[in-house]
């Protein structure tokens, strides 16, 4: 059995070894494979995909997915959404999903990826987005409208989110009446009826959806409920007529209306009409209006239709409303925008056409024309300050409409370079003279003149004005200046022109050239040159005489050396106008210097002629002539007459005296004459003549006789006649005679006087006895003394006949000696250039003659006066007048003078002609004027005017020779020459003669544009600069790469040509050269071009050039440039409502061509396309998001402190470059300690807590997006005041509380305290309250004066703070009541006593019991505690007729009060003693009382006989009545007297009106009645 049972054990073991070996040896495999994969593991274990991959709800379009990154961090990580087609990079370890679906669940994979391959994918994750609004529902109609009821059908809303239900709403507005209504209800279909709604009824209808965040947007739809039998129209049509013109019709309702209301909206357009059709005018075109037609029944009763709309016709448009020419800094461009015109129909496009005219030459116009869709372009090109006018019109489909018209101006450039004419040199000095520049480009307002000479010298001036003309004074002779001119307008200062060279030659100063006279008959030069440095090899000297005395003259030239400095002239007449010229010969400019000399006058040589032309016996007349050789001016005469060799006599005539008549001679005496002529250089030789004066004249001896004998017979006999009459004469006594004589003298005055007063009825009588015989002795005596008279004069008459009678015979002695009559002193002066006036004295011995005669140079004219005028006579002249007196019987002999007209200004010269004719330069001759006046010089003025230019010139030169030469003139130009004489007078009349330059060949064309149009070529060209005469054509050198050429004619007129017919692509050179009558001018410069075809683009990229979009485009074809790239772009804002757009050109080359977009806009989505020229078709396009950028500052709107809080507000910054996503706050102290905290994109709120008081806190917010932070905002400042930290309230007794109190800083105080405190008497409720202001140093307060066990509650705040009040409370200690009130007896009997009290005034506590004490003799018999609430208590047991005193006092917590004390006496228990006493007393009370009541009643009766006033009652109103009972009765007094208030006032009223219905009293008073009262 052992044996079996060993070899059973051996069997096993053998087995579990057979089975243990193959497990171990797997074991081993086993373990040897996770070796090498730990191996493994430990090189991959730090690498994985994210964990902790969490998916969360941020809104309804939002998830927001974060992760945990593995050991190792990944390059990046892939968030993948496998529903929808989002696959996007992270870099950190969240990101945001947006723009996703509400109500939608969403698996999103994140992977780590660490290079192409190698990725590590996540366990997916949910998440689902929340719940928001549903959007409005699709659609919403409205069918099956009956009179009263529709259905409205809507569409689901477009939404994941649950609908929970719909919201209906609906109004309805009869047509017909003025019924409103509305309801609503709430469904869970997408459909409902309306019921009970009017007839004919508009019906709106709105729909909207909810979700469980609530209703979203609605939708609305419109319906009309079916009419009655009255009815709108039906199938309401518009058509369209025109385009101001609809055609409306309709369908009439069964019931025919009044008339039917048509309206169109929006213009307020209304008609009626009584057919089913109207036709609407006078509408707006393109304007769609919405019609509506009524029907009107009676009691206006009006049905809608429904709408019906129709458009109008296009029309052309009107202009646009404004237009606006706006000038850009480049002076070439302007900018033209307008306005939108005022129509509704669709703008094609825009017709801009302008015209533009330089301001700045006045020739230079220009005009274009553009279409554009846009409502601006800019013109380029232009010229500078040119005037642009501008047409802008827009076109429909219809063409265009008017255009509005708009001008502006380009600013002005800096001018080109002016055109320097010529240099004139003179002595020291250089006139520059320039034409404007061709190119002004503005109005020029300034030159400046340069000049450098030839040592290096450089100078300018500026003119200060615009001047075509400039003097450069003080210059160095034998010097060269190069001098040239610039222009200046308001753009500033030009280009130079040309530089001209001048020089300077040596000239003679113009000082030191002088004529002088040191001797007689002799003249000498002399002058100095300006330089030593350049000597002149000779001069040519041209010199003039005029003897003034003579008007003659002479004009002589010669050459003399170089090295001569003076010339000496002799022989040269007196008094003779000496000129010299002179000119130094082999310099460049050969300057003349001028001077002139009057040599000295000499004495005249004798006069000639010297004569007697009439002698009488006391005076001789001489005459005489000018001599041979005045010498100078002859100034006087002088004459001397001698007899018998005495030192004779002498007189001084003026010149002008050729006669004279030598008086107070001796008769019958020979005289020697002799005179002898004076001018400035002394008297000349005298000329003598001998003269006999006539022998005196004797009357015949008889007749003297005879006539002495006669005179003394007649005196004789006169004196015999007047003795005769005094003898005859009657005697008279003297008495008689001397009464003869008064009586006379009376009768004559009072015959007078009688005559004068009484008429002929005077009653008087003659005073003498004979007046006849009076009267005639009277007459005798007067005719006797007229004889006498007469006889005196005869005598005297007959003496005067006698002396006539001898004169008469002297003057036919004179007579017949021929001097008689003679005018004097005949004097000639000058008045003018052509006129002398000649005057002169009448004879003196002889009478006024008949007229004078006065001939001069062969003419003879009569003057009745003593003077003539002559007139129109030749200047610079001598005359020589003889005047004669004319009588009836005889002339006398004449009278001589001379006179001389004085200078005049010459008359034009005869002749003017023009030779040697070049293209720059002719010669001009003249002739000398026809006067004998000295010719001092000639002027002579040009001008010229280009032919083939606006060109003009014009000058002077002065000459004194009948030459000139004209030079530096311009080709084909007209020449007009005036030439002047001049005199001393002045000059005079020019003559004109005009002659026409020669034509020269023209300058070079200019080429303005050489542009490629396909197969070919424009070349347009302006005409050269130097037309140099008429062009009369132009030929195009046209050369391709090949060098072939071409040669185009083009007329002269014309300035472009199409050249057509060209290959594509080929390169070509172009020139142009102008033809004038003087041949082909030189080409203009070569331009060349290629010929274009459509060019297309290869490939245009976009990519980002750090914050800025770059692209780069590539052209497809070498061989056809073109002239440019045109790039527009367009770039649309991410983060704000903005967009850019622009575009620019590129010159054209064939190669990679990049451009970035300056400036670009971060984060904007741009779209860049790049054509060649105008090859649209060709053009390519790309798209790039610029890079975001970090966002501008945030604008902190509010910071506000709230305790220890500060609550930060703010807004998106202005630029936020991005999306923002998260926000920053900063804040630092004044200690420098500072404190952050971020928050999320949408936060704009930020409460920074617990901050420490005391402390100022600066606060900052910056944002961040996909660029970075951006920077901080500006920072605002905060303070946190002070806060308390605790207040405790102490009792201090019964009656203070104590509050004190503590800050949470000591690091500084506070303003001020406000402590404010309630208080409540808990034992009497009486409440209060009361509050102070404190120093913010004080750190308790004392409440005083206050009521034992009284509740206090203190609240303490800082003034001014932003804390909230921190507030205690305590109650005060109780004190002892006070002695309770009203203690008193209500019951007392033999041995018993009851008590009442009430509670004490000041319980000062809580009442908890009273302590009743009872005392008898003083001592206390027994005390007792009672309940607070009980204040009634009887003592017992007491003794009968006994007294006690007994003391109530309360108690509280702080004791027992002051007792209320009360004496009783208990009563007896013995009957009442004096029964009868008692019974007695009281009988006679009640009889007392009875007899009282007896009095009373007395009064009463007493009383109501004689009652008080009372008021009458009013008519319809009882009186009330009224009782002796009711005198007690407070209501009844009261009622009492207001009857007698409306008494008085009735009383009052009656006495005012004086009436009263139905009562009246005496003399019109009323006088009340008494009332009884029952």
């Amino acid at each position: 059995m052992l044996s079996l049972w060993k070899q059973v054990l051996l069997l096993g073991l053998v087995l579990q070894l057979g089975f243990s070996l193959p497990q171990a040896a797997e074991d081993y495999e086993e373990e040897q494979k996770e070796d090498e994969a730990r191996e493994d593991v430990t090189r991959e274990e730090d690498r994985g995909p994210p964990t902790d991959v969490a998916v969360t709800t941020v809104s309804g379009t939002a998830l927001n997915v974060s992760w945990e990154e593995p050991v190792e961090k990944p390059q990046y990580y892939t968030v993948e959404v496998t529903a929808e087609s989002i696959n996007e990079i992270s870099y950190d370890t969240y990101y945001l999903l947006e723009n996703l679906k509400p109500c939608t669940t969403y698996w999103v994979i994140v992977t780590s990826s660490y290079g192409d391959t190698v990725q590590y994918p996540g366990f997916p994750e949910s998440g689902d987005t929340s719940a928001e609004v549903p959007p409005a529902p699709g659609s919403c109609n409205v069918a099956d409208a009956t009179n009263t009821t529709m259905r409205v059908v809507w569409a689901k809303p477009e939404t994941s989110c649950l609908l929970r239900n719909y919201r209906l709403r609906w109004t309805w507005d009869s047509i017909c009446t003025d019924e409103k209504g509305s309801n609503e209800t709430e469904v869970e279909s997408t459909s409902y009826i309306l019921v009970d709604l009017p007839p004919y009824s508009n019906v709106t209808i709105e729909v909207a959806g909810s979700t469980v965040e609530g209703f979203g947007d609605s939708t609305f739809c419109w319906g009309l409920t079916a009419p009655g039998t009255r009815a709108p129209p039906r199938n309401v049509t518009v058509k369209t007529l025109s385009s101001s013109g609809l055609n409306v019709s309709w369908v009439p309702p069964d019931e025919l209306p009044l008339y039917y209301q048509v309206d169109l909206s929006p213009n307020t357009y209304n008609a009626s009409s009584k057919t089913s059709f109207l036709v609407a005018e006078g509408l707006q075109s393109c304007k769609n209006y919405v019609v509506i037609v009524r029907s009107v029944y009676e009691d206006s009763l009006i049905f809608s239709s429904s709408s019906s709309s129709s458009t109008t016709d296009i029309s052309v448009p009107p202009e646009p409303a404004g237009c606006w020419v706006l000038g850009e800094d480049d002076f070439s461009e302007v900018v033209i925008t307008w306005s939108e015109p005022p129509t509704e129909c669709v703008i094609v496009n825009y017709n801009i056409s302008w015209v533009f005219e330089d301001l700045w030459q006045g020739g230079l116009n220009g005009s274009g024309q553009n279409f554009t869709t846009r409502e601006a372009i800019t013109l380029t090109d232009l010229p500078p300050y040119s005037n642009v006018s501008v047409e802008v019109a827009a076109s429909t489909e219809k063409g265009f409409g008017n255009a509005t018209t708009c001008w502006g101006w380009t600013s002005q450039d800096v001018p080109g370079p002016p055109f320097l004419d010529f240099l004139e040199v003179q002595h020291d000095s250089i006139n520059v003279f320039w034409s404007e520049p061709e190119e002004k480009n503005g109005i020029v307002d300034d030159y400046m003149i340069h000049w450098q000479d030839s040592e290096g010298g450089s100078f300018n001036i500026s003119t200060g004005e615009a001047v075509d003309s400039f003097t450069i004074s003080d210059l160095t002779a034998c010097m060269t200046y190069a001098v040239f001119v610039q222009a200046h307008t308001g753009g500033g200062w030009g280009s130079e022109s040309d530089a001209d060279e001048a020089v300077i030659t040596n000239y003679v100063t113009e000082s030191s050239f002088k004529c002088q006279c040191q001797e007689a008959r002799k003249v000498e030069l002399t002058w100095r040159m300006a330089s030593p440095d350049c000597p002149v090899s000779r001069y040519s000297l041209v010199w003039e005489t005029d003897v003034l005395w003579l008007h003659q003259n002479s004009s002589n030239a010669t050459t003399i050396s170089g090295s001569d400095t003076s010339v000496t002239f002799t022989n040269v007449e007196p008094f003779t106008l000496f000129a010299a010229h002179l000119t130094p010969k082999g310099v460049d400019d050969e300057i003349e210097e001028y001077c002139s000399i009057i040599t000295p006058q000499e004495e005249p040589s004798k006069p000639t002629g010297l004569e007697v032309v009439n002698t009488t016996t006391t005076t001789a007349t001489v005459s005489w002539s000018l001599p041979e050789h005045l010498n100078g001016v002859l100034d006087q005469w002088h004459l001397t007459w001698s007899w018998k060799n005495d030192s004779g006599n002498e007189t001084c005539l003026v010149a002008s005296e050729l006669q004279y008549t030598i008086e107070d001679l001796v008769p019958d005496t020979t005289y020697l004459v002799t005179i002898k002529a004076h001018n400035d250089g002394g008297y000349g030789e005298p000329e003598m003549v001998e003269v006999v004066t006539n022998a005196k004249y004797t009357p015949p001896l008889g007749l003297i006789i005879g006539l002495s004998v006669g005179g003394s017979l007649l005196l004789i006999l006169v004196l015999a006649a007047l003795g005769f009459y005094i003898y005859k004469r009657p005697k008279r006594q003297a008495s008689e005679d001397e009464s003869d004589s008064v009586n006379v003298e009376d009768e004559v005055r009072d015959t007078y006087s009688t005559d004068l007063s009484m008429g002929n009825e005077a009653d008087y009588k003659p005073l003498t006895e004979k007046p006849n015989s009076s009267r005639c002795a009277g007459m005798a005596r007067m005719w006797m003394v007229v004889s006498l008279l007469l006889l005196g004069f005869k005598l005297l008459s007959a003496t005067e006949d006698f002396e006539e009678q001898q004169k008469e015979d002297e003057h036919m002695e004179n007579e017949s000696g021929e001097d008689y009559g003679l005018p004097k002193n005949l004097t000639v002066e000058e008045v003018g250039p052509t006129s002398l006036n000649v005057t002169w004295l009448p004879p003196t011995d002889a009478d006024d003659p008949q007229y004078y005669s006065i001939i001069w140079d062969s003419q003879n004219e009569v003057s009745y006066e003593t003077w003539y005028l002559v007139t129109d006579v030749c200047p610079c002249k001598t005359y020589v007048f003889s005047v004669r007196s004319v009588y009836p019987e005889f002339s006398s002999l004449p009278v001589t003078a001379s006179g001389s007209t004085s200078s005049a200004e010459p008359p034009a010269p005869e002749a003017c002609s023009l030779s040697e004719v070049t293209t720059n330069s002719m010669r001009v001759d003249w002739s000398k004027p026809d006067t004998v006046c000295l010719i001092t010089n000639y002027s002579i003025s040009w001008r010229l005017d280009s032919l083939w230019s606006d060109d003009e010139d014009s000058g002077d030169i002065i000459a004194t020779n009948l030459y000139t030469d004209l030079r530096d003139l311009m080709p084909f130009a007209n020449v007009t020459v005036m030439v002047a004489g001049s005199t001393e007078a002045g000059f005079g009349l020019p003559t004109t003669c005009w002659e026409l330059t020669q034509e020269d060949k023209p300058g070079a064309p200019v080429i303005e544009d050489v542009s490629p149009d396909g197969g070919a070529i424009s070349v347009t060209w302006s005409p050269p600069v130097e037309a140099n005469g008429r062009i009369m054509e132009y030929e195009v050198v046209l050369q391709d790469k090949d060098g072939s050429y071409v040669n185009i004619s083009v007329s002269g007129t014309d300035q472009t040509v199409l050249i057509e017919g060209l290959k594509e692509c080929v390169s070509y050179t172009v020139a142009v050269r102008a033809m004038t009558g003087a041949g082909w001018g030189s080409l203009s410069d070569p331009l060349s071009t290629t010929t274009l075809g459509k060019i297309p683009l290869a490939s245009v990229n976009c990519s980002t050039d750090h914050r800025n979009v770059k692209v780069c485009w590539m052209p497809a074809h070498e061989k056809c440039p073109a002239k440019q790239f045109n790039v527009a772009w367009v770039g649309v804002s991410s983060w704000a409502n903005e967009t850019l757009s622009g575009n620019g050109q590129v010159p054209w080359r064939y190669e990679e061509v990049c451009e970035v977009l300056e400036d670009t806009m971060p984060f904007a989505h741009y779209n860049i396309c790049v054509a060649v020229d105008d090859n649209t078709d060709g053009g390519k396009c790309c798209s790039q998001v610029s890079p975001e950028e970090a966002p501008g500052p945030p604008v902190l709107t509010e910071v506000v402190v709230e305790g220890t809080t500060i609550i930060a507000s703010w807004s998106d910054p202005v630029d936020k470059n991005g999306i923002i996503d998260q926000y920053v706050i900063t804040w630092e102290d004044t200690m420098g300690v500072t404190g952050s905290d971020s928050v999320g994109k949408d936060m704009y709120t930020f409460a920074i807590r617990d901050l420490d008081c005391c402390q100022i806190y600066s606060v900052k917010v910056r944002a961040h997006t996909g660029g970075g932070w951006g920077e901080d905002s500006k920072a605002e400042e905060a303070a946190i005041p002070n806060a308390i930290s605790d207040t405790i309230c102490n009792s201090e007794g019964s009656r203070r509380v104590e509050v004190l109190w503590r800050l949470v800083s000591d690091g500084c105080l506070v303003p001020q305290y406000c402590l404010s405190w309630d208080t409540r008497v808990l034992w009497s409720q009486d409440v209060g309250s009361d509050s102070s202001v404190l120093d913010g140093s004080v750190t308790s307060f004392e409440i005083s004066h206050l009521k034992p066990f009284t509740e206090v509650q203190a609240c303490l705040s800082i003034v001014g703070g932003d804390y909230e009040s921190i507030c205690c409370s305590n109650t005060t200690e109780q004190e002892e009541p006070s002695k309770p009130t009203d203690l008193q007896v209500t019951d007392i009997s033999s041995s018993t006593a009851t008590f009442n009290w009430s509670l004490p005034e000041n319980l000062n506590g809580v009442l908890d019991k009273w302590h009743l004490t009872w005392s008898w003799r003083n001592e206390t018999v027994n005390g007792t505690d009672l309940d607070a609430s009980q204040t009634k208590y009887t003592i017992e047991n007491l003794l009968p007729k006994t007294s006690y005193s007994v003391n109530v006092r309360a108690g509280n917590g702080a004791g027992l009060g002051d007792p209320a004390e009360i004496d009783i006496t208990t009563e007896d228990r013995s009957p009442p003693q004096n029964t009868g006493a008692i019974v007695g007393a009281s009988v006679g009370v009640c009889l007392l009382l009875v007899a009282v009541a007896m009095g009373a009643y007395y009064v009463y009766k007493k009383k109501s006989r004689t009652p008080p006033s009372a008021p009458p009652s009013v008519k319809g109103s009882p009186v009330e009545e009224w009782s002796p009972e009711a005198t007690h009765d407070t209501y009844s007094l009261d009622m009492y007297k207001r009857q007698q208030e409306n008494y008085r006032e009735q009383q009052n009223t009656t006495q005012k009106t004086g009436t009263r219905k139905g009562q009246e009293g005496t003399h019109g008073r009323y006088t009340p009645r008494s009332l009884s009262f029952n």
